[in-house]
């Protein structure tokens, strides 16, 4: 039996305890303590999907944005900081979360170099606007995530950025590195934005692939400007029916993926997103720019309620060329991101490149090699593949060999008759670990 004497008891003890702890506080960790409660009843936001689109760092009336700026320095505005974290805690208490990454722009301090300020800079900005006030505590962890700039190659300082932000902020820090760069194990991010406006369509498939591999969201960036009001040479040579066609392929691709659409759409060598987005022939754009511009208005107010399309894999060839004296040597390892350039993968979203190879996640995957001869035939060729499994896996070629492949750690050998065009295909279930692929 419970002595209800001795509850009562420990309960005014507890009691007591608390009331002393609060009595300890300061008025901002208690206003804190109380935004803190208040934030684990508002909603937070879901991850993007396919059904989000929007232009880059604009909003409409009747274009809601999926990318914003946040202007940081030493010294915010308090009303703007203030107004701001009201605004995200209010939609995310009514439900309705707001769904933007927001680019932080730091304020150039004096030496500025690069596109990020150094880390005792970037920390006072970041403490300024999200350390928040007395009155109005700020609420990052109920952002759908926020980004250090735009285009960077500052491996260590993003990290620093990051790993800031959000063990002292409890925020997502999404990372965006300079084209072409691919994602990279040696940098933490909570998801990844990209732009990849030079890509060739199979080169941007490819470069979808690798960001997906690395296990976590994606906000891909796609060209939308065209070619008019601007010298920007992307679509050189290319008239505006074949630009959209690019566009619309890529748009394809990623909502197939159940990744968001970010459009860069801008007129004249400005950059100007005002400019695209209003007005028609009447201000001097062409009736084809017109035309081109509301079809991917169209596009984008369509994606919430438009099911994605299915994405089916694009061939990719590893073309082999032999040396001089008819040897052949091309190997293609399993720790890095070029897997996605020279072979086809079932789904990427089942795959995940570690530092050790890559690693299956989900049954029944596939990757398939498209081997390719350069200037002539060859034979006896030896396929050897490195790996690690806990599941019995195979390798196959489309003349109907076979090569089991048993658990454990192994090298196996396969060799093939000829090679002028030829698929070799690894099947391999959950736990399968692949090192390399060597052909020789």
């Amino acid at each position: 039996m419970c002595n209800w004497k001795s509850a009562n008891l420990q309960r005014e003890v507890e009691v007591n305890k608390l009331i002393w702890r609060m009595n300890r506080m300061t008025a901002k960790a208690l206003a804190m303590a109380l935004t803190a409660l208040t934030a684990m009843a508002a909603t937070p936001p879901k991850a993007f999907d396919a059904h989000d689109g929007g232009l880059w760092l604009f909003e409409a009336n009747d274009m809601p944005p999926l990318m914003l700026t946040l202007r940081l320095s030493e010294k915010p505005d308090p009303e703007n900081r203030d107004g701001f974290w009201n605004s995200v805690r209010e939609a995310a208490e009514a439900g309705k979360p707001r769904r933007e990454l927001f680019l932080m722009r730091f304020e150039k301090p004096a030496g500025w170099k690069g596109t990020l300020p150094d880390f005792d800079s970037a920390k006072r900005q970041i403490d300024a606007w999200f350390g928040g006030s007395d009155q109005c505590p700020a609420c990052p962890e109920l952002l759908s995530g926020v980004i250090p700039e735009e285009e960077n190659t500052d491996i260590q300082l993003l990290d620093r950025i990051g790993d800031y932000i959000r063990t002292r902020y409890h925020a997502k820090c999404y990372q965006w590195l300079t084209e072409p760069w691919p994602p990279t194990l040696d940098l933490r991010a909570d998801g990844w934005v990209f732009d990849a406006y030079s890509d060739t369509n199979e080169q941007f498939f490819a470069r979808i692939e690798k960001f997906l591999l690395y296990g976590k969201p994606v906000v891909p960036i796609v060209w939308g400007s065209a070619d008019w009001g601007g010298s920007w040479g992307y679509y050189k040579g290319k008239d505006i029916h074949e630009q959209q066609a690019i566009l619309w392929r890529r748009m394809e691709w990623c909502r197939g993926f159940n990744l968001p659409v970010i459009v860069f759409a801008v007129y004249g060598d400005d950059g100007s997103v005002n400019r695209w987005y209003y007005g028609g022939t009447d201000t001097g754009k062409p009736a084809e720019f017109v035309a081109y511009r509301d079809a991917i208005k169209a596009y984008l107010h369509a994606m919430p309620s438009t099911p994605p399309p299915p994405v089916k894999p694009i061939d990719k060839w590893l073309r082999l060329k032999p040396e001089d004296d008819g040897t052949l040597n091309a190997v293609v390892k399993g720790n890095n991101f070029t897997i996605a350039d020279v072979t086809n993968i079932d789904d990427p979203r089942n795959w995940r490149v570690t530092r050790e190879g890559l690693r299956r996640l989900a049954p029944d995957g596939t990757l398939n090699w498209m081997l390719m001869t350069v200037e002539r035939e060859l034979t006896n060729v030896t396929v050897t593949i490195a790996y690690q499994s806990s599941q019995e896996a195979s390798l196959e070629m489309a003349r109907g060999e076979t090569k089991a492949l048993p658990t454990g750690e192994h090298e196996v050998q396969m060799k093939l008759e000829s090679l002028i065009s030829r698929r070799l295909t690894l099947k391999c279930g959950e736990g399968f670990l692949m090192k390399s692929l060597r052909l020789h």
